[in-house]
């Protein structure tokens, strides 16, 4: 998974916050990345992209044992333009 993530997707991330506790560190961190046809639709190919995304670690000891992460597909998929952006504008009734 990895492998995909840093190969075909070209993922980096820049780490923008972390803290620990006893058994928990926690990353919030700005991936980017280059668009991919078959992952974010026709036309991304190339395209560049940026989302924010927090990653949650649970530790035991010196180990991770878990890992829960939540990333701004949405967002992502707004830049590549396979989504529109949400039209906020007050509708009338």
């Amino acid at each position: 998974m990895l492998t995909f993530v840093h190969h075909v997707l070209n993922i980096r991330y820049a780490i923008d916050d972390i803290f620990a506790t006893d058994d928990r560190v926690v990353v919030r961190a700005t991936a980017t990345g280059t668009g991919v046809d078959a992952v974010h639709g026709a036309g991304t190919a190339g395209k560049p992209y940026q989302m924010t995304t927090v990653h949650i670690y649970r530790t035991e000891g010196t180990l991770l044992a878990e890992h829960w992460g939540v990333r701004d597909e949405l967002g992502a998929r707004i830049q590549l333009g396979t989504l529109p952006a949400p039209d906020f504008a007050p509708q009338d009734a």
